[in-house]
């Protein structure tokens, strides 16, 4: 077996005690040497309240706005759009970055087997943390453009919850932009108009008995400015959810 990330051949050793458990072997698809780089990538909440950023790193003159970094203060400001707390995985750098690359940028879907356990991991701290009743929760996955999802051959978030069997509503869909988010400074991102939407062909009747009162779980791959997110809340509020949480591979 080859890893998934280096290509390196992954060496196996024969554990008696997994073999007398006769639980079903699970094929390693990481060598130990990038499990260990994607350890140092992971997430360790710090400062911001709701995204969990370090606020120095984003607004030097933190005292300006308490307890949250000024990408929230921003959204705290929208009224209403700011009920929003994110849970990332990772942070945005180094091999997760590369990873994250390969996956949605160049389509290796590969790298689903390494970042899927990311998202159900964080998902369960997540629930565990804000003490979430599992059957009160909805999990919507964000969308990206039709023409870059035609090319990559998939949509990013859904893969990752099919990996995980994690069941989700499809719900919305990605209005065709001609700018990535990558070539987008943050003040454009932030001004820009919304760039999704509720698909059609979904009953509106339906869509309001299944996510009224219930806690809506947003899936991303990248959380920058929180602006593509809060685009999701905007279609959703006015099928009176209770509250929006995210969980998002990297922060």
């Amino acid at each position: 077996m080859k890893c998934v990330i280096c290509d390196n051949t992954i060496s196996s050793t024969f554990q008696f005690d997994f073999w007398m458990s006769f639980r079903p072997k699970c094929e390693k698809r990481v060598c130990d040497e990038c499990l260990e780089a994607l350890k140092k990538a992971q997430y360790e909440r710090t400062h911001c309240r709701c995204c969990g950023q370090k606020i120095s790193l984003i607004n030097p003159d933190s005292d300006l706005y308490g307890d949250i970094c000024s990408n929230c203060a921003y959204w705290k400001q929208k009224g209403d759009h700011h009920r929003l707390k994110i849970y990332p995985a990772y942070h945005y750098h180094g091999v997760l970055q590369e990873l994250i690359q390969r996956f949605k940028t160049m389509g290796d879907v590969r790298m689903v087997h390494v970042l899927a356990p990311a998202i159900k991991k964080t998902s369960d701290s997540m629930l565990k943390t804000e003490k979430l009743d599992p059957k009160q929760i909805v999990i919507v996955p964000l969308v990206s453009s039709p023409k870059r999802e035609e090319a990559r051959g998939f949509n990013q978030n859904k893969v990752i919850l099919e990996e995980n069997k994690m069941p989700f509503f499809d719900i919305l869909e990605h209005i065709e932009d001609d700018l990535k988010q990558s070539q987008q400074t943050k003040a454009m991102r932030l001004s820009r108009d919304s760039v999704l939407k509720i698909k059609k062909e979904i009953d509106k009747t339906a869509i309001e008995q299944l996510i009224q009162d219930k806690t809506i779980i947003l899936v991303d791959d990248v959380y920058t400015t929180g602006r593509t997110l809060h685009d999701a809340i905007s279609c959703l509020l006015p099928y009176k959810p209770q509250q929006f949480f995210a969980v998002v591979l990297a922060h």
